[in-house]
């Protein structure tokens, strides 16, 4: 995983967090959106960010590799 992958998965995290303390969400739905909208955050910015760089920001190696894979 880069730097930069991991930072969007932090501010997707944090996202969720600070959207469900405001909105005082309890319940699995309201958890549910909260994340759906943090994960739009932290989206949105990879966006912008691949726009302005005019580079992908997912890249191969935040692949895990196939461990014990049966052939």
């Amino acid at each position: 995983m880069t730097e930069t992958e991991l930072l969007l998965s932090q501010l997707a995290d944090h996202a969720v967090q600070v959207i469900s303390q405001k909105r005082k969400a309890t319940g699995f739905e309201q958890l549910l959106r909260a994340s759906a909208q943090g994960g739009k955050v932290a989206g949105s910015a990879r966006q912008l960010l691949e726009i302005y760089t005019e580079d992908d920001v997912v890249t191969g190696r935040s692949k895990l590799p196939v461990i014990g894979r049966p052939s």
